[in-house]
């Protein structure tokens, strides 16, 4: 009878791993999508283990920060900005240059550097003060002429100083994002 038991506990334990180590819905895909862009969101989720898969389902998923959709969007900025510097450690390890992997787009690699060196770790994905690079351009605020603006006044940020070339840039790299 014990053994019986030890079978049945370990049968629903393997069940429950299972269901943990589940890809993320579809649902899941169209938030992640819809919040944090297309690219960004293909780009970070394809390496996520099966349990980062799974704690960012929860997150996604949390009944209380459904209730609550601006915590809930922070709590997975937070989470994929974690993914994102630990890819970047990863990276720079193995490799010289570049502090994160490369732009999936070419083009955009020397805004990338710009934006991973200066501007990621607000804009990236967004945090409770800074929306993220790919709301700015899909709400269409994101101009040359509007970031320049708001780096001459400083906005909300620390001081950056970029040439007209730079925000050029950085322009075409937050618009590779959509």
């Amino acid at each position: 009878m014990a053994r019986a038991t030890i079978l049945a506990v370990a049968a629903v334990m393997m069940a429950a791993s299972a269901a943990l180590a589940a890809p993320l819905s579809d649902s899941d895909n169209r938030y992640l999508r819809d919040e944090f862009g297309p690219a960004l969101g293909s780009d970070m989720i394809k390496d996520l283990s099966a349990d980062e898969r799974a704690r960012l389902h929860e997150i996604i998923n949390d009944p209380y920060l459904k209730s609550y959709p601006y915590a809930r969007d922070h709590n997975v900025a937070d989470f994929l900005f974690g993914v994102y510097m630990r890819g970047c450690s990863v990276w720079a390890l193995s490799h010289t240059g570049p502090e994160c992997p490369p732009a999936s787009d070419a083009g955009a690699e020397p805004g990338k550097e710009i934006a991973d060196r200066q501007c990621n770790a607000c804009h990236l994905v967004g945090t409770m003060d800074a929306p993220s690079f790919y709301k700015l351009v899909k709400e269409g605020k994101l101009s040359e002429q509007e970031l320049t603006a708001a780096l001459d006044h400083g906005h909300m940020m620390s001081r950056i100083n970029l040439s007209p070339a730079q925000i050029s840039e950085l322009i075409a790299y937050t618009h590779s994002l959509k």
